[in-house]
């Protein structure tokens, strides 16, 4: 969009407009056509983007247009399952999702939900898993620990099955800096010593650590404690669940499960949609009101002094700013520009010396 100064050089040097200045030489700025031009021509492109066309009847064309904009770029909803990367989700649609993931297995049942097991067990190729009897056979089988084997300042599982196996630890675990937990630790290792992985499990909380290391004699990483884990999946449902409507509110409260609207956070903010009024008729130092409207509101009061001087002071639900005091005759004092809450009482007054009302300002 063009600036004035773009057009004529009769502007300032921001290229903003100036009524000039005769005595000193300089023009004020000239309207040039090719200015309204330029304002004009980005006003119909707004009705354009918009699919309007200009009606010279119609004053309000450029805030429909802004509105038809901005409600056609709101997200879609559906009800259906699908590839798309446009719509989102309804209420209707995650309630089913939702539904659907409850009748699946519960994990709380461990199992005793599955009704047919040897089926299910067959389908995830377990079907050659070792019985309880050949389990005990192979837990019959001795492993040489001999005196000279085990070396305490060792990790015991780099010690036994080649470099695959369980080592559990006392209050007092090896190795020295295996994590902090309230009593005994277990350590799990995976894989041979060139590369292996270590496993801590806490005995008494719920509590699990990991750490790795590239090479038989290299450094390990430090330890990482696995808290509970967000899969992808789970996140990816949660962030395409559709906010329910009916926990969008058009008015402030205490709750922290409801969302206010665009249109009632806008409403409210101070200053928004609110202009300054003189309401000097209908106001009277010494007497109180009350902001009856759903947002805060601003006033400023000026008085005049003939004689002595005078300061006005202004108040808000009793709490006193009392203003300056001008020791100036036949001059104006202001107040304090004051904020009032919704619900909030206000006043004015003169703190001090001798005046009357002159100008009763309000942001409302």
């Amino acid at each position: 969009m063009q600036k004035i100064g773009d057009i004529t050089n009769t502007a300032d040097s921001n290229g903003e407009y100036t009524n000039g200045n005769v005595a000193a030489g300089i023009p004020p700025t000239i309207l040039e056509s090719g200015w309204f031009n330029t304002v004009q021509r980005e006003m119909i492109n707004v009705l354009l983007k918009a699919g309007m066309k200009p009606d010279k009847t119609n004053d309000a064309q450029l805030s429909e247009a802004i509105r038809k904009l901005v409600s056609d770029s709101q997200v879609a909803l559906t009800d259906s399952f699908g590839q798309s990367s446009s719509l989102a989700a309804s209420q209707k649609l995650v309630t089913h999702a939702n539904d659907n993931a409850n009748r699946r297995l519960d994990k709380a049942q461990n199992g005793a939900d599955i009704e047919d097991k040897a089926a299910f067990v067959n389908n995830l190729g377990l079907s050659g898993t070792a019985t309880n009897e050949s389990v005990d056979n192979k837990l019959r089988h001795k492993v040489n620990i001999e005196p000279g084997v085990l070396n305490g300042s060792d990790l015991i599982s780099e010690q036994l099955m080649g470099g695959f196996g369980v080592a559990i630890r006392g209050s007092a675990p090896i190795p020295a800096d295996a994590p902090t937990v309230d009593g005994a630790i277990k350590v799990v290792q995976i894989g041979n010593n060139a590369w292996p992985t270590l496993l801590a499990f806490s005995a008494y909380e719920n509590k699990m650590f990991i750490r790795t290391r590239k090479e038989s004699n290299g450094s390990w990483n430090d330890w990482l404690e696995i808290t509970d884990c967000v899969t992808s999946a789970s996140l990816s449902s949660g962030l395409s669940v559709k906010l329910d409507k009916s926990s969008v509110v058009y008015a402030t409260g205490s709750s922290a499960t409801q969302v206010m609207s665009q249109q009632a956070v806008t409403d409210r903010l101070f200053g928004i949609n609110q202009s300054w009024r003189d309401v000097t008729k209908g106001r009277s130092l010494g007497a109180t009101y009350e902001n009856s409207s759903k947002k805060a509101i601003a006033f400023v009061v000026t008085a005049y002094s003939e004689r002595h001087g005078c300061s006005v002071g202004a108040s808000v639900d009793g709490i006193d700013s009392p203003g300056t005091f001008n020791y100036k005759v036949n001059a104006f004092s202001s107040s304090s520009l004051m904020i009032v809450p919704p619900g909030s009482s206000y006043s004015a007054r003169i703190s001090a010396g001798e005046g009357y009302l002159i100008k009763w300002l309000e942001l409302s």
